[in-house]
């Protein structure tokens, strides 16, 4: 799948959820977590808000 497919798909998931809000993450940060991209810093922001967000959750789990 390339990047550009991914990131539409993210997209796409993440408008059609009304449980997600202004302070989720968007489609590059959950892509970036996912395939290991993010550094270290990123990757804990990243972790602290999925431990709490059910919508940003789901679209990792589209990845998965």
């Amino acid at each position: 799948m390339s990047p550009d497919h991914l990131t539409s798909l993210l997209a796409a998931g993440a408008a059609a959820d009304p449980t997600r809000s202004s302070a989720c993450l968007d489609e590059h940060q959950i892509a970036g977590d996912v395939d290991g991209g993010l550094d270290v810093a990123a990757r804990g922001q990243v972790e602290l808000h999925l431990a709490d967000c059910r919508g940003c959750m789901a679209l990792v789990g589209l990845l998965c």
